[in-house]
């Protein structure tokens, strides 16, 4: 047969080889009892919603959608207060209708939404010419993040940015007077630069500071001096509304919606101006008293639910204490009537409230607390034929007044393919190489394996060349000496090395090179110093051959016994074949009739045992991998299987599998070319 037309019938033989394989991996990974094959696939800490996604990708199911005329959506909120959600239904024809609701979320007990108290602040050092120095006094419960300060020049002339010149410099805690037990907390600080007056001789700074705790709750305080003659101008401080807190039971007695709360800020200078600023930033005027020691008190009744801000003004200065108002509603409040329109018509609008495996909750309490809160928005919307519109929008509006639209969709679920089906969307996805995303490396698994087929080539693809070359050479010489002490050495010998397990020869290699010689490392690919700097050029290449150096010698000394014991047994039973005799009664040379008549006959079933051998190239030795700390194949295969690495470890075997094949197709080859009797 000629060469074409045999590689053209071999070609056809492995694709259907190939498609047979595939066959059988899908029988062994698929076709188990139950959903058995699935929860191969699925790593533990995944999602419900990575699962289904899992699922559609590899096949086992795909989206439908569940019944009903219903679209959902899902909403996470991310402060105190109320949100107006407004869901608009459109129709083909442009047409819409909308229906209203609104939540109120609250403050949960357990968690800190309160402002640090500034306590006081003032300047140990505020001379022109020199640099400013500062300090603060704060009270948190929880415990304090940072203090951070911006100082204003007194510039007339305006930034780039269309203010005047500043400086930002962060304070720092003093401990020798902080007594974080009792939420005292003493901070100091010096400006970046000296402080300087403007070109008319302007020396009047202002100066605020903003107060973190460990919750990013912000608490601020001002004031304004002149650097000329050292002294204040205006001061605000202190800024506070009383949240009762409970040691025992580390939770905030918020206030809620109706209740009126005390309130005070101290002030030096000019009579502040104290207003409460809602959720929006929409302040109302606080009625206050002052007393002789520059306390301004009040009282005020909250009038709405929300992350709520007491706010002390005078001078172009300011401070700041927050805090949050829970709801006094204890009903979810009704959706407004029903759409009215004939097309689209809304129906139903229901708020549920999700748990962590995304099921909604039966019967919430409301108001919803913060927390972890999630929530899922349903609504029904139809057309004038009954039929559910594809068009639905949600637009919730915060408490501090911003908005976002939100997109609804028909709510679906992964239903199980049929096994027919699977097995085409299997074959599509294997044909193409396409095995997924890695579970642990969360990269394409192809590109995976890519990563660590060079390595695991290089080791046991030189191991293999050496081994079947050296092999091949002694087994004809100990065959062709038979009867000797050579041969009945090398028998022993080899038996010995080829009845060896290769984790125990491997750490004889390792006791003896590296523990007692130190001739070789223990293990590593090298390539890098142990700094962790990458070498290069013929640094890199000569130190990765002396890692290499033992683990292959393991390799060769161990497969070499193989080799040498199927060549011997190969070239006896050729040697006794008439074209030997005839060979030698032509009275050619022993060494001419070894090599090109008997070795060349005697190297078929070599020949077979290298193409089997070449899906280890691939599959690598997970032993000698792991002993020697060679990041090949072999240590990706068990890293895959004990995680359960699903996409790598399935691609690794098809890729294992392909080799084979193409070993055998070049066996064939080799079989032709030196044995003219066989015919391709």
């Amino acid at each position: 047969m000629k060469l074409r037309t045999y590689l053209m019938k071999r070609t056809f033989h492995m694709i259907i080889t190939i498609l047979i394989v595939l066959v059988l991996l899908f029988v062994l990974y698929r076709m188990m009892p139950g959903s058995a094959a699935a929860s191969m696939m699925m790593n533990p800490k995944m999602t419900q919603n990575e699962i289904n996604q899992v699922m559609v990708r590899y096949g086992f199911g795909q989206w439908a959608d569940y019944p009903g005329e219903y679209k959902t959506a899902n909403l996470a909120p991310e402060t105190v207060g109320r949100y107006s959600i407004t869901v608009t239904a459109t129709d083909d024809a442009g047409q819409t209708d909308t229906i209203e609701t609104y939540i109120d979320v609250d403050a949960l007990p357990e968690m800190d939404y309160v402002s640090p108290r500034v306590l006081d602040i003032g300047f140990s050092n505020a001379v022109l010419g020199q640099k400013g120095e500062f300090y603060l006094h704060a009270y948190d419960i929880g415990a304090m993040r940072s203090v951070e300060a911006v100082i204003t020049y007194p510039n007339e002339t305006e930034s780039a940015d269309g203010g005047f010149y500043t400086e930002k410099f962060i304070m720092n805690q003093l401990n020798n007077m902080t007594d974080a037990a009792n939420g005292s907390y003493y901070y100091t600080g010096i400006t970046p630069g000296v402080l300087t007056s403007s070109y008319d001789g302007n020396a009047n700074f202002k100066i605020t500071f903003s107060a973190t705790d460990r919750a990013r709750n912000v608490g601020t305080a001002s004031m304004s001096f002149n650097a000329t003659t050292g002294t204040v101008i205006n001061k605000l401080w202190g800024t506070w509304v009383n949240i009762p807190f409970s040691i025992t039971d580390e939770t905030y007695s918020y206030y809620s919606v109706g209740d009126t709360v005390q309130l005070t800020s101290k002030a030096l200078g000019a009579a502040p101006t104290i207003s409460m600023a809602m959720s929006d930033l929409e302040l109302v005027p606080v009625t206050t008293v002052a007393d002789a020691v520059n306390n301004y008190n009040g009282s005020f009744s909250l009038p709405e639910n929300g992350i709520l801000t007491l706010t002390a003004q005078a001078g172009g200065i300011y401070s700041n204490f927050s805090f949050p108002v829970n709801s006094d509603e204890t009903v979810p409040p009704a959706p407004s009537a029903e759409g009215t329109s004939t097309s689209p018509n809304m129906g139903d609008l229901v708020i549920s409230v999700l748990n962590e495996q995304d099921k909604e909750v039966p019967t919430p309490n409301y108001p919803y607390v913060l927390s972890t809160l999630r929530l899922r928005i349903n609504a029904t919307a139809t057309d004038a034929d009954g039929v559910m519109c594809s068009n639905v929008t949600a637009i919730v509006v915060r408490p501090d007044g911003s908005s976002s639209s939100i997109l609804l969709k028909h709510p679906n679920y992964v239903e199980m393919r049929s096994m027919a089906a699977q097995f085409v969307t299997y074959m599509k996805t294997m044909l193409v190489f396409d095995f997924g995303t890695s579970y642990i490396y969360q990269r394409p698994a192809w590109d995976v394996i890519l990563d660590r087929v060079p390595s695991t080539a290089l080791l046991f693809g030189m191991a293999m060349i050496v081994s079947d070359v050296l092999g091949i050479i002694i087994g004809v010489i100990v065959a062709w000496r038979r009867g000797t002490v050579l041969e009945m050495g090398t028998i022993i010998v080899t038996l010995f090395f080829y009845s060896m397990p290769i984790f125990w020869f491997a750490l004889i290699m390792q006791w003896v090179f590296y523990a007692q010689l130190d001739w070789f490392p223990l293990a590593g690919m090298g390539g890098i110093t142990p700094d962790g700097v990458k070498l290069e050029g013929l640094t890199w290449f000569l130190d990765v051959m002396w890692h290499l150096t033992m683990p292959l010698i393991t390799l060769v000394i161990l497969g070499l016994a193989g080799t040498i014991l199927l060549m011997r047994s190969s070239m006896l039973e050729v040697i006794g074949e008439d074209f030997t005799t005839t060979a030698k009664a032509k009275g050619l040379k022993e060494r001419t009739v070894v090599f090109k008549h008997v070795a060349r006959n005697a190297m078929l079933p070599v020949v077979t045992s290298m193409a089997m051998s070449i899906g280890s190239i691939i599959s690598g030795g997970v032993l000698t991998e792991t002993i020697f700390s060679w990041y090949g194949m072999g240590t990706l295969l068990i890293e895959g299987t004990l995680s359960k690495d699903f996409p790598v470890v399935q691609g690794a075997f098809y890729i294992l599998a392909l080799l084979t094949i193409f070993g055998n197709m070049a066996a064939d080859l080799l079989y032709a070319w030196l044995d003219p009797r066989v015919q391709l």
